[in-house]
């Protein structure tokens, strides 16, 4: 009887081990995942950062262009109201020019 005893309490304490095994496995396992969500947390937090610093950089950029072609704008249609104003200033002389032909063409006509 005594050794049956022991053969099962024998057994019992390799069963234990075994558990003690799987659960030591088990928590590694679990460190090694840990670490690894970590890492993929540290490198998506990385990553955000990077594209907000990258977008702010856009922004500013086209920030600056933004006021570039309004000053673009601007400077152009100072030169279109510039032009408008020559054009004028010459269909005034160009109509004073005619005049003079044609008061020219009824002295010489006479």
């Amino acid at each position: 009887g005594l050794q049956m005893q022991f053969e099962k309490v024998e057994s019992e304490r390799k069963a234990l081990e075994d558990k003690v095994g799987n659960l030591q496995e088990l928590l590694s396992t679990r460190d090694e995942w840990e670490e690894e969500v970590k890492a993929l947390v540290n490198q998506t937090a990385k990553r955000v950062q990077d594209e907000r610093a990258r977008w702010a950089t856009d922004r500013a950029s086209l920030d600056r262009e933004r006021v570039q072609l309004r000053e673009s704008v601007v400077l152009h249609q100072a030169h279109g109201e510039e032009l408008e104003r020559e054009k004028r200033e010459w269909e005034s002389e160009r109509r004073c020019l005619i005049e003079d032909l044609e008061a020219l063409r009824h002295i010489v006509d006479e």
